[in-house]
């Protein structure tokens, strides 16, 4: 024997009406769920055969990156198919650190540009 909870019928035909309007979006709800649910499993496929792909192609790639002599500030980066060619990027640390200071230098001269034009307009209206 199991418990079942006792019920009670509410009188407010209000209650009823709202429960009843919710009810369409709790089902479309279930569904996108659903959708969701297959969609993850068919990117979980993908990303396994993505796998598979990138332990083929690994040792290769490190075979020929044993033939390329480094700088000293450099590494290498992402192997990408341009046109007919595979290429791999060799990235100079040196350069990409300078380039990040020379953004965040330029970003510094935009907001120091906004306060003084911010500090002009306040100015005028007072």
């Amino acid at each position: 024997m199991s418990y079942k909870p006792r019920e009670v019928v509410l009188e407010n035909p209000k209650i009823k009406a709202i429960i009843e309007q919710k009810r369409p979006f709790a089902k479309e709800i279930v569904d996108i769920t659903e959708q969701i649910k297959e969609l993850e499993n068919k990117r979980e496929k993908l990303m396994h055969k993505l796998s598979r792909y990138d332990t083929k192609v690994k040792p290769l790639i490190e075979e020929e990156i044993k033939k390329i002599e480094l700088g000293e500030y450099e590494m290498f980066g992402n192997v990408s198919v341009v046109e007919e060619d595979a290429l791999l990027q060799v990235i100079d640390k040196i350069e990409e650190y300078k380039e990040f200071l020379r953004l965040q230098a330029e970003e510094a001269k935009k907001k120091k540009e906004e306060n003084d034009t911010s500090n002009e307009d306040k100015a005028i209206n007072r």
